[in-house]
């Protein structure tokens, strides 16, 4: 059990510091992340380059990536059923 702590208090060392580590993390991830809500997904979201090594900016970040997706599902995928203006091209489904 300490052992599991100190992992713990490891990775909120480097997640909770206004500039993320990356050698530090992927050190840390390639053992194992620990099941705590949240972390495995923003480890990966870090490593993955979704979230910016700054986290000051994930905030903003993650407010652009969700419109970016939004506007990405408005634009790739069609509603069943959807029906087509007179001026527009056929509906296709990407």
């Amino acid at each position: 059990m300490a052992t599991y702590r100190a992992r713990l208090a490891e990775f909120q060392a480097v997640l909770l510091g206004p500039e993320i580590d990356k050698k530090r993390l992927y050190s840390l991830c390639s053992h194992g992340v620990p099941d705590q809500p949240g972390m495995r997904s923003t480890c990966w979201k870090i490593l993955l380059n979704y979230l910016p090594y700054n986290t000051t900016h994930w905030p903003e970040t993650l407010q652009k990536q969700r419109e970016l997706y939004k506007q990405f599902i408005q634009e790739l995928i069609i509603i069943p059923g959807a029906k087509r203006s007179k001026h527009s091209a056929a509906i296709q489904d990407h």
